[in-house]
């Protein structure tokens, strides 16, 4: 038999005086735990939209090309002593290649 409460002079299940307090505290946990999970993936995804980090950005790709442009000149020189070592004296020489001019053209680039 279930315990029964007479509350003003009414019959009251205990059982049911405890499980409703426990099923809408546990309602509105889980709610505000949704809503803080939302907040919080809405703050993070405004953060990646910050218009200063997007010219901070702009200008470390400018920096990486213009070392790539570098690093490519290097590897073209380093390229060409080997071909010049092994060039015999009597071909038409060893000349370097224009890598002056391709560097330039990329620091123009790199200024504008």
């Amino acid at each position: 038999m279930r315990p029964i409460l007479h509350l003003g002079g009414m019959p009251v299940d205990f059982e049911a005086l405890v499980a409703i307090p426990v099923v809408f505290g546990s309602i509105v946990v889980v709610t505000v735990s949704i809503i803080r999970y939302k907040l919080k993936k809405k703050e993070l995804e405004t953060r990646g939209s910050n218009p200063e980090l997007g010219a901070e950005v702009d200008a470390l790709r400018d920096d990486l090309n213009y070392t790539r442009a570098q690093l490519a000149e290097m590897q073209e020189r380093l390229d060409f002593w080997p071909r010049c070592r092994n060039a015999s004296t009597s071909q038409s020489g060893c000349s370097p290649p224009d890598v002056h001019r391709r560097t330039k053209r990329v620091s123009d680039r790199m200024t504008r």
